[in-house]
């Protein structure tokens, strides 16, 4: 875009924040790894190149990229919830094929290791294909119904920065959760962003974005958690991925509650969740995630109170389900 001839500030701005993402790791730093089959690496790699040239360019796609470093540095800057150490670009590969825009690390009290999950980002105003973004992870659960709410991570390179190595490994099961906002929204984000210093990177925090994208992870990973028990009480194991959706929407809970500025002990989180979504519903992109997300979730709340009713009618003693948000 220009303005008599001059780019705006404000595509300048996009410019120097998309030029300022980390990069994305590419199928060549996979080669000669022991721990990857390296023919198989190179049908993925010409796979890739394909779906590359094939590519449509999407006029919203300055937009998602540049949410995605914006949600890749919220997430190096503690400034996304508590407990989420880092953030990475997803590979090229798993970006394409997993849905893996951002991949992050949270840590976890009793944890040993970060426990990793991911982030398929959007900023479509298109409800279609918002739910086209649902139904992927509908696919994923159709070949794999043990794993609620799972992608994987192909080709994963993580730079430690306490050890200065780089981990490249294969993620089998990763959470992941679709987050997004309007155009408009992520231009208000870029605008907040300083890049007026050679060689460094100010931001002014944006809450309101922010707030956008937990809401957006909590309501998924509280509808993956009861998925994963309920699956659990027909026999299925999942008691891995059920801790992971469990930490994560609780530090996001946690995260919203902080937010909020409430004062109650305790909190009632009902209400600042569903104040939550009638303040942000405005935005496009989160209405259409979060009408998703919350349909799933009470779906999910349904049969926990199934599963329950099976348990009293069997004179097992019932769990409470808790059919709520919180």
């Amino acid at each position: 875009m220009t303005f008599n001839g001059e780019k705006t500030p404000h595509d300048i701005k996009y410019e120097k924040l998309l030029a300022s993402a980390p990069s994305q790791a590419t199928m060549d730093e996979f080669e000669g790894l022991p721990n990857f089959d390296q023919k198989r690496l190179a049908d993925d790699a010409r796979h890739l190149r394909e779906k590359q040239e094939l590519a449509i360019y999407d006029p919203d796609e300055r937009d998602a990229k540049a949410l995605e470093v914006i949600v890749t540095y919220l997430g190096n800057n503690d400034e996304l919830f508590d407990g989420c150490s880092y953030a990475d670009p997803g590979s090229e590969y798993d970006d394409n094929y997993h849905g893996a825009d951002v991949v992050c690390g949270m840590k976890v009290p009793g944890h040993a290791y970060d426990i990793i999950f991911s982030l398929d980002v959007s900023s479509s105003v298109n409800p279609i294909g918002v739910a086209k973004k649902f139904r992927s992870i509908d696919h994923n659960n159709e070949r794999r119904p043990d794993i609620p709410g799972t992608s994987r991570l192909d080709y994963y390179a993580h730079y430690d920065r306490n050890t200065g190595r780089t981990r490249h490994t294969h993620i089998a099961r990763v959470p992941n959760y679709i987050v997004g906002a309007r155009p408009a929204t992520v231009g208000k984000s870029v605008d907040k962003f300083d890049f007026s210093e050679k060689g460094s990177i100010r931001h002014e925090k944006d809450p309101d974005l922010q707030i956008e994208l937990l809401v957006e992870i909590f309501l998924q990973a509280r509808t993956h958690y009861l998925a994963c028990k309920n699956v659990s009480e027909r026999g299925d194991n999942t008691p891995e991925i059920l801790k992971t959706h469990k930490a994560i929407a609780e530090a996001t809970k946690a995260e919203l509650i902080r937010l909020s500025g409430t004062t109650d002990t305790p909190p009632n989180f009902n209400e600042i969740i569903f104040g939550y979504l009638k303040k942000y519903s405005y935005d496009d992109t989160f209405r259409a995630i979060t009408n998703e997300a919350y349909r799933r979730l009470k779906e999910q709340a349904a049969h926990s109170r199934a599963i329950a009713a099976m348990k009293t009618s069997s004179k097992l003693q019932p769990k409470s389900p808790d059919p709520s948000p919180s």
